[in-house]
């Protein structure tokens, strides 16, 4: 009994240390995105790399990715926002 629960015990362990192994890795791009490394997205996207896969906190590439220039509507001042970082 104590021999199957070391077994049991030790594929656990190896299935989880792959599996963080394999996102580390695979989430190149969203950290890329994280990091607004164009150069890295366009090389990564041109390889077909997967912008679902997350981070080890959740986000994905998708969520990360820069989005460019605010733009601010007539009367808005840039930068200035509320306690709830609203711009107001």
């Amino acid at each position: 009994m104590k021999t199957r629960a070391s077994f049991f015990l030790a594929v656990v362990a190896a299935f989880v240390s792959s599996a963080l192994t394999a996102t580390a890795a695979e989430s190149r791009l969203a950290d890329a995105a994280e990091k607004s490394d164009r150069s890295t997205l366009r090389t990564l996207l041109k390889q077909h790399a997967d912008v679902n896969v997350p981070q080890a906190d959740g986000m994905t590439a998708l969520s990360l990715a820069p989005t460019g220039p605010q733009q601010t509507s007539p009367g808005q001042r840039p930068g200035l926002t509320n306690r709830n970082d609203d711009q107001p």
